[in-house]
């Protein structure tokens, strides 16, 4: 299960009124959490060549996204307030939006030099 599907359940969870054990959901923010940052270093380390910066820019506000619903995951799970489901579900979905269009962005942009280098077309 990927961070998107995992955090669509428990949001979901959340709003049925469903107990989330923190034993259980904690440990799994945390390592989440490593892995967005892993992500976000990526990133900022391989940055996208010049004129690309937007999505690089634009995958760090996704990977932020989805960090919010991670730490808004957590305040519901140890404070006991599943009305923070809608929330979590919000980030979740502007995060999944955001990489999507990252993703068209990137095609687009592959698409356009092909066609400039002469491999397409």
């Amino acid at each position: 299960m990927n961070l998107e599907e995992f955090l669509y359940q428990v949001a979901d969870r959340l709003r049925s009124g469903d107990y989330l054990d923190p034993d259980v959901i904690l440990p799994v923010l945390d390592e989440s959490r490593e892995h967005l940052e892993e992500m976000a270093a990526e990133v900022e380390a391989n940055p996208s060549p010049a004129g690309l910066e937007a999505l690089d820019d634009a995958t760090l506000e996704a990977y932020n996204l989805f960090a919010e619903a991670l730490d808004l995951l957590e305040l519901a799970v140890e404070e006991g307030i599943p009305e923070l489901g809608p929330e979590i579900l919000i980030r979740t979905q502007d995060g999944k939006e955001t990489l999507r269009e990252v993703r068209r962005q990137a095609e687009v942009h592959s698409q356009a030099i092909q066609e400039e280098v002469g491999l397409r077309g």
